[in-house]
């Protein structure tokens, strides 16, 4: 679907641009002398195909689509891309029928900062897929103990937990942006835990540098943990 949009709207571009080329042209021929009408079609108006040509392609490639889009609109649909702490897997149709349905319960909630509360590898991905999905802020905890929850709990303006339906609503997912926000927070482990916000652009320019260094070790590997809640 982002595909399809660039290419809708770079359709009407190019359309637009031929159309005023030919009013242009037009009004050359029958309004100027023939240097000028012989000046603006055998030359310029190359020259302007020329830019939008080239300048579309150069815009396009400092516009790349992020990784997650690539993987929300894939077509496939039987493969597992999630583990349960039950030690059941998702398939992709399943996960995201589940962020839709995360991405449903935040509507109405632009910008608003959602704690994304759960234990479950499973349910945490879907909530931070849905409340990216929905355009809020995820909010991602230092740990799960009773303290750091009532504190943040207190602080933000919603609160996503586990459990979401493998029907998914009639809801059509819009494609991520690369400053879109995520706030960490560091494990506190020497002190009261501190707030780090980054935008989607930085975080997958960190994975895809781990990726170069350990991606081909682990080629179907299963991401258990990195820190205990």
């Amino acid at each position: 679907p982002s595909a399809l949009i660039y290419c809708r709207k770079l359709t009407m571009v190019w359309v637009g641009f031929f159309i005023i080329n030919m009013a242009a042209a037009a009004f050359t021929m029958l309004y100027c002398s023939h240097q000028a009408w012989a000046l603006y079609n055998g030359f310029i108006s190359y020259v302007l195909i020329g830019a939008l040509f080239f300048g579309e392609r150069l815009y396009r490639r400092t516009k790349k689509s992020l990784t997650l889009n690539q993987f929300l609109f894939s077509p496939l649909k039987d493969v597992t891309v999630s583990f349960k702490l039950d030690g059941t897997t998702a398939n992709r149709e399943t996960f995201l029928n589940q962020v839709k349905c995360a991405a449903f319960q935040l509507q109405g909630r632009a910008g608003q900062r959602v704690v994304i509360h759960s234990e479950d590898p499973h349910d945490f991905a879907v909530g931070l897929l849905g409340t990216l999905c929905a355009k809020c802020i995820p909010v991602l905890l230092p740990n799960y103990q009773p303290k750091t929850l009532e504190r943040f709990f207190r602080e933000y303006d919603f609160i996503l937990n586990s459990g979401y339906p493998e029907s998914a609503p009639n809801l059509e997912l819009d494609p991520l942006t690369e400053d879109q926000q995520i706030v960490f927070f560091t494990s506190g482990t020497t002190g009261e835990p501190k707030k780090v916000t980054k935008l989607l652009k930085n975080i997958e320019a960190e994975i895809n540098v781990h990726n170069g260094l350990w991606g081909k070790m682990v080629p179907m590997g299963r991401v258990v943990s990195t820190v205990a809640p």
